[in-house]
């Protein structure tokens, strides 16, 4: 089926966010005070409305700066990845705008259902062409506002929208629970590691120090030569910070060749060794190999040695990140290298209590690998893309 195709610019007003500096917040919720939503605020499963901040309801100076029920959010100035993530916003109980890094896109109600606008927006299609209208400055990327609202929308009558709207919207909710269940898995291991090893950072067992040099062989990675070719027609995992973002890796973006291990820094790390981001906003971001693999610069690769599990290690430095990443150098972007990793001090619980917990990741991770093999809904993504292309 095919519908009447509209640019963006004619069903929505696009309205940017207020700008401030640190020294202008207030107290949140006090009075003349307004909430201001932030990118952190802007999250996949829904509005995070904790940790809020606020400035004088005298920054926002126009009417329509004020968020409405049904406005979407959209991540307008940030890295790569994120430029386009979207929030629907809920009736919220209080005043509150965009800030400067953040856009608010309204849908004329005439032509558009918002939840339906929400989920066209959202959808992985339009995130990845969002994604190419941001203009890159040196580690920042910034919306095209003009290359955004020149983008089409598949439109078709108020009442199918509103239909197909409602079927994302079950569907979002299920996938929603089941994010909800991983996050309780999750949730259950930080309290065992706590209960076992005790605060990460504290160390109130008074576990023996050790630097991170000490449990480990560490190395860094390296970038082959784009001008040639052939190093980017392999088959070799090769991985940037930017994609450790889960606990496992097993399929990277990019792929290199044994020629370009062989002419680069590029190397070829074990399964089961462990990537940490040192770079920026990817510092201290971690994740296990689960096949030889190699990667990028901006990652170091340990391979733990009979002092530490690798689970143990992940899930210390998981727990215990934000106490490292306040050791950062740098102006206008903060950064780790490999000699500050290990030195990097930590306390080091004895084998068998690292053992006894990785018996517990083990079984949770058994229950989260049983969990995506009995998925009785279709995959959201793919249903959206059905969706927004007349198949629903």
């Amino acid at each position: 089926m095919s519908w009447p195709i509209s640019r963006l610019s004619e069903v929505i007003s696009f309205i940017r966010g207020v700008t401030f500096t640190p020294e202008d917040q207030v107290e949140p919720f006090s009075e003349g005070s307004t909430v201001v939503m932030r990118t952190k605020n802007i999250q996949v499963a829904g509005l995070d409305q904790s940790n809020l901040i606020a400035v004088p309801s005298g920054f926002v100076r126009r009417k329509e700066q004020e968020l409405r029920e049904g406005d979407i959010l959209v991540s307008s100035a940030n890295s790569w990845e994120l430029v386009g993530k979207a929030s629907y916003v809920p009736k919220l109980t209080y005043e509150a705008t965009a800030g400067g890094f953040i856009s608010i896109v309204r849908a004329k109600e005439s032509r558009v259902d918002s939840r339906y606008l929400y989920h066209w927006v959202a959808c992985p299609a339009t995130q990845h062409k969002i994604r190419h209208c941001g203009r890159q400055t040196t580690n920042i990327s910034n919306l095209d506002v003009g290359r955004f609202q020149d983008l089409e929308i598949p439109l078709p009558p108020l009442p199918e929208q509103k239909r197909i709207a409602a079927i994302l919207d079950k569907a979002d909710a299920i996938r929603r629970k089941r994010q909800q269940a991983i996050q309780l898995a999750d949730d259950f291991l930080r309290a065992v590691f706590l209960d076992i090893f005790g605060d990460p950072v504290t160390n109130p067992k008074g576990w023996p120090l050790k630097r991170f040099g000490e449990v480990g062989t560490w190395s860094s990675g390296g970038t082959p030569s784009r001008t040639v070719s052939d190093f980017f027609e392999g088959e070799i995992n090769w991985y940037s910070a930017g994609e450790l973002n889960s606990r496992y890796l097993d399929g990277s973006v990019e792929k290199i060749s044994e020629l370009a291990i062989k002419n680069s820094a590029a190397k070829i790390f074990k399964k089961g060794s462990l990537l940490v981001g040192m770079y920026d906003t990817a510092a201290m971001k971690i994740s296990i190999l689960k096949e030889d693999s190699s990667c990028n610069q901006a990652c170091a690769n340990v391979e733990c040695n009979e002092l530490a599990s690798v689970e143990w290690l992940y899930s210390y430095i998981d727990y215990a990140k934000d106490s490292y990443l306040s050791r950062r150098r740098g102006v206008r972007q903060k950064n780790l290298n490999l000699g500050m990793i290990r030195d990097f001090l930590l306390p080091l619980p004895p084998r068998d209590l690292q053992d006894e917990f990785v018996r517990f990741v083990s079984a949770v991770f058994g229950m989260k690998k049983k969990q995506d093999e009995y998925k009785d809904f279709p995959v959201f993504e793919s249903l959206s893309l059905k969706a927004f292309s007349g198949q629903l």
